[in-house]
């Protein structure tokens, strides 16, 4: 988009600085309003102003002061390239590289105020122990800016910060053009680290800065970003946290964004919510403890997946109009990226977040294994080919309400039969267009052995193996099961199903289709007065010769003001020894009639 004059005001540029021309574009991206070159009057100005300071300088030289530059060596332009090996500062007005230029041999370039023009393809390379220091100042930024004519991102290479345990620093500094060859304004690798305040990044073919693994940052602040045209920023993951929120991501036409490279967070981090999303194209590992803060955008290429691994923590604590968000890098269809799985057993809280768009590969847009342990709280998980929330066995969810689930195609949550008890009536479920999916919640079979009460949700609980009751297990009017083909509920001898509604709240157990004999049926072993059946709706069993309701001969329930319908086998079984009381009951399409 260019630099405006109220821009550069709000920088602490002043108006009177001369010769600063934005790139103009090349067909790729970026605006057409960038500031152009000086006019000649202006330019002839500027070297009349140039030549007045030539003169002042020989004065003070005269008359003994001491400066750090003849007028011999402030020619304009000084023309530089090659290898600098000693501490040097280039404090004239205009510096033009002719070709490559080299710090090295641990020497310290300096920049003070200065304009370097950089010829096409040149590079500006810092290594070997050496480092560089770019300082503007409230009257004059230091500028790299290609010649009028060359004025077009990738005009130059850029500058090269490498070699181990080199740094630079940038304060009022402006960086425009950069880019030829894959390379970047500012590009860091090896281990290098640098610092950015008050700078400009501006019309990079590529990123206004790529910083590779293990590289980092000393500051970032008060900066701003315009038409780079890959992106703002291309970092690692590690690197995040040195990011500032004062920073300015002004893209224009080019994309605004910070893309993230996969680099395993193993240091304890904070991701700052920034004015462009954060884009990770192979996903993210976490081994360490992130804190998400509200506003955060993350987005991720398709096929990635965040990993929060055994060691890491997840905290994305967002606000009711600033959530945090992690989804697709691109349209936000069902199944682009994986999601967020979850193996840490630590403290994972999602609270005001909004994670869609997951479920490639069978993952979902939460993924909790491997004894996980996650709370999601007033949060939107939509969109999945698959889950809004998948969790396995062994697995724990601490707490999980008000949250929203909307267009997750094989169901809104599948968990374990242990977490139903975690899943409170208050989560919503509604559809999402063409998006619009099995709403319903998924319960894979298994034991409950820890006392829980199953609360009514908005959609049904589906039973997608035997559950077995060996604790006591109480269930909340309004509640609605269905069960798959040949599946069963048995009251162990430990457990006990309190289950008493009111005929205007049924509690209902039914097959997934409705066929007498889909299901097994209700099956009570335990010798339990609280194994109380009231108000329910019973359907479908009968699967093998059990029934509705099976009571063995240990077993001991209660059966009234229940509608219990189109069994194969008898509506009620007893076996001899069984204590069964039955009252008020409705029987209808069972094949052996309404007890056995």
């Amino acid at each position: 988009m260019g630099f405006s004059r109220r821009e550069l005001l709000r920088a602490g540029v002043p108006l009177t600085m001369v010769g600063l021309a934005g790139c103009s574009s090349n067909g790729n991206g970026g605006s057409t309003t960038a500031p152009t070159q000086a006019s000649t009057t202006q330019r002839q100005t500027t070297q009349q102003q140039q030549t007045t300071q030539q003169q002042q300088q020989t004065t003070q030289q005269q008359q003994g002061t001491d400066t750090e530059t003849s007028d011999s060596a402030c020619e304009s332009p000084v023309e530089v390239s090659g290898s600098i090996t000693e501490d040097t500062t280039w404090d004239c007005d205009e510096y033009r590289m002719t070709g490559d230029v080299t710090v090295t041999n641990g020497a310290t370039l300096t920049i003070e105020a200065a304009h370097i023009e950089p010829a096409p393809d040149t590079l500006l390379s810092v290594g070997d122990g050496a480092s560089l220091v770019s300082n503007g100042t409230g009257e004059r930024m230091t500028m790299f800016l290609p010649a009028e004519a060359n004025e077009q991102p990738g005009s130059w290479k850029g500058i090269e910060v490498t070699a181990g345990s080199v740094e630079a620093s940038f304060y009022l500094t402006f960086l425009s053009c950069g880019g030829s060859g894959g390379w970047a304004n500012v590009y860091l690798q090896n281990g290098a680290t640098a610092g950015f305040d008050a700078c400009f990044f501006d019309r990079s073919s590529t990123y206004g800065v790529h910083g590779e693994a293990n590289t980092g940052f000393t500051s970032m602040s008060n900066s701003t970003f315009t038409d780079n045209q890959s992106g703002s920023m291309r970092i690692p993951a590690t690197a995040i946290p040195d990011l500032g929120p004062s920073t300015e991501y002004q893209n224009g036409n080019a994309p605004e964004k910070v893309v993230v490279d996969n680099q395993t967070v193993t240091q304890d981090a904070t991701w700052s919510a920034l004015d462009a999303p954060y884009i990770f194209p192979d996903g993210a590992n976490l081994a360490a403890s992130v804190t998400v803060e509200a506003g955060t955008v993350c987005g991720f290429g398709q096929g990635s997946r965040l990993i929060v691994e055994e060691g890491g923590h997840l905290f994305a604590d967002g606000e009711s109009d600033s959530e945090v968000y992690f989804a697709a890098d691109g349209p936000l269809t069902p199944g682009h990226w994986q999601g967020i799985e979850i193996v840490s057993n630590d403290r994972n809280r999602l609270s005001n977040a909004v994670v869609q768009s997951a479920g490639s590969d069978g993952w979902a847009n939460v993924y909790v294994q491997n004894g996980g342990e996650v709370s999601i709280v007033d949060s939107h998980l939509g969109q999945s080919s698959t889950y809004g929330i998948h969790a396995e066995a062994n697995t724990r969810i601490r707490e999980f309400s008000g949250n929203r689930f909307a267009g997750t195609q094989q169901g809104s949550i599948r968990i374990p039969v242990t977490n139903l008890g975690q899943i409170p009536y208050d989560n919503q479920f509604t559809g999402y267009g063409e998006y619009d999916g099995e709403n319903r919640v998924e319960v894979d079979g298994g034991t409950v052995d820890q006392p829980t009460t199953w609360d009514p949700l908005a959609v049904p609980v589906h039973f997608l193996g035997d559950v077995h009751l060996a604790a006591d297990v109480s269930i909340q009017p309004g509640a609605n099961f269905t069960f798959a083909q040949s599946t069963r509920l048995a009251v162990e001898e430990a457990g006990s199903l309190d289950a008493v509604a009111g005929t205007n709240n049924r509690i209902t157990f039914e097959g997934e289709a409705d066929v007498p004999g889909f299901w097994d049926g209700i099956e009570i072993v335990s010798l339990n007065p609280d194994n109380v059946l009231d108000a329910c709706e019973i359907a479908n069993g009968g699967n093998g010769g059990w029934a509705n309701v099976y009571v063995q001969s240990s077993g001991m329930a209660t059966v009234r003001d229940c509608i219990v319908r189109d069994s194969s086998t008898a509506g009620i079984i007893a076996e001899e020894g069984a204590s069964l009381t039955t009252s008020d009951n409705t029987y209808t399409g069972n094949a052996d009639g309404p007890t056995a």
